[in-house]
């Protein structure tokens, strides 16, 4: 091969580039130096080594949840709606154990079946655990049934609990009939505007008691019962169309077996979780803050009537005593609750207490208005007789006179329209009037002789 001589003047093109890149290579070594020596944190080769580091290092406390604390959070979770099933108002510690691994390398993963197996032990000896802190035929918010050996709830917001009947299910009632049926004073308070509750106190015994066969040696006792009503969800003053509930405070006695009394406070009528939760999230010196303060004070005399009980410092025959005291205070509270939101200005207090209210005129209208005058109440289960010049008066269903008042303009109209008070039907109106002229009939017979006694008596 025959060597290729470049001519002189391409040499010296080659031998100036040759010059010119190491003249730019060698300043741009040196300018990368002297960055270098500058800031040392630039170096690509440092950098990179911080920056693998940083990979491996371990996450930030609080970025991910301990998964051994989710665990636990939801055993506890789980055994607290367990409990608040049951009914159990105070949690005692619960001791549980499970097996973990069984002999096998730490590389291989239990089966399902055996993960299934310590599952359903596990939830059993949460139930048996439970279960122990749960007094027998009990359960909160319900009334026990001696015949079905269930715990029963009851029929509606404002059903009110009277007794057993002979084979040991529970009866109920109503207010109004329950307030006739006591004789309760100022029932006027039930029909003003808007309405005032009524509060009763129901000692022992709460009704007929069931026969020793129903009963079966079984210890459930009712001490004593405080009923309020009619009264609103949130304890505030009801308004028209507005759900009234009455609230039934229970004192019960328990001797679940192999173990000695157990005393509690019951509620019905009232949820008291949804009560907690929405005090909880409301105004702090709200009605219904106050109600749940007043609400747990009792249970706390509650616990510490338990404690007396365990210590043996009180006998059985004076635990019925106490527990009325117990109902007592949480009444007196509750009124102070509802009647520290229920406003009368100075007039509406006077008028509402004068004895301007019709009731000398109820028997003489009830027996001259017409049929189109009589209604019926569907809210407070009663007769209406609507008489002149703004006249009403309120009839139990077996024409026992209730209270009277007079109606404001236009009132008559509101109640019709929105169908609380309903035409009487033919059947009703007649025993109505029956027992309305029966009743007058009867009046005047005693009327007689004393009339009579003081002719003679002048003469």
């Amino acid at each position: 091969m025959k060597e290729q001589k470049l001519k002189p003047s391409q040499t010296s093109e080659s031998n100036q580039s040759s010059e010119s890149n190491q003249t730019s290579e060698s300043n741009q070594t040196s300018e990368s130096q002297a960055r270098s020596h500058a800031n040392p944190q630039k170096n690509p080769s440092k950098s990179s080594k911080r920056r693998r580091r940083k990979r491996h290092l371990p996450p930030k406390r609080g970025t991910e949840v301990d998964p051994l604390l989710r665990a636990v959070q939801l055993i506890d979770q789980t055994i607290r709606e367990e409990a608040k099933r049951l009914g159990v108002m105070r949690l005692s510690p619960i001791h549980l154990d499970f097996i973990i691994g069984d002999g096998e390398s730490l590389s291989h993963s239990p089966s399902e079946d055996f993960l299934e197996k310590q599952s359903l032990k596990l939830k059993a000896r949460i139930a048996d655990q439970v279960h122990r802190q749960v007094p027998t035929q009990w359960r909160r918010g319900t009334v026990y049934c001696f015949h079905t050996d269930q715990a029963i709830e009851p029929p509606s917001h404002d059903s009110i609990f009277t007794g057993y009947d002979a084979l040991g299910r529970p009866q109920w009632t109503h207010l109004l009939p329950l307030c006739l049926q006591m004789q309760v004073d100022h029932l006027d308070r039930l029909y003003a505007a808007p309405p005032q509750t009524v509060a009763l106190l129901m000692g022992a015994p709460i009704g007929a008691s069931p026969i020793p066969e129903v009963r079966g040696g079984r210890v459930y006792e009712i001490l004593a019962q405080v009923v309020l009503g009619p009264l609103s969800a949130n304890f505030r003053p009801l308004r028209e169309g507005d759900l009234r509930h009455t609230l039934t405070a229970q004192m019960i006695m328990t001797q679940p077996e192999e173990r000695g009394l157990s005393v509690h406070l019951n509620l019905l009528g009232l949820d008291p979780d949804k009560l907690f939760e929405e005090a909880a999230r409301g105004d702090p010196r709200g009605p219904l803050a106050r109600a749940r303060n007043s609400i747990h004070a009792s249970q706390r005399e509650v616990r510490r009537l338990q404690e007396l009980i365990n210590l043996r410092r009180i006998n059985r025959e004076r635990i019925p005593e106490e527990a009325e005291k117990i109902l007592l205070s949480l009444k007196d509270q509750l009124l102070r609750v509802i009647s520290g939101d229920v406003g009368r200005t100075q007039h509406g207090q006077k008028r509402h207490h004068s004895m301007e209210r019709p009731t000398s005129e109820a028997w003489r209208d009830a027996n001259r208005v017409g049929v189109e005058r009589l209604f019926w109440d569907s809210h407070q289960e009663t007769i209406v007789v609507v008489g002149p010049k703004s006249r009403v008066h309120i009839f139990s269903d077996d024409g026992r006179h209730v209270t009277s008042m007079r109606l404001g303009s236009g009132e008559l109209e509101r109640k019709t329209g929105q169908g609380r008070w309903r035409p009487l039907d033919l059947e009703r109106s007649q025993r109505f009037r029956q027992s309305v002229k029966s009743r007058i009939q009867s009046e005047d017979g005693r009327r007689r002789p004393r009339q009579q006694r003081g002719n003679t008596s002048k003469t």
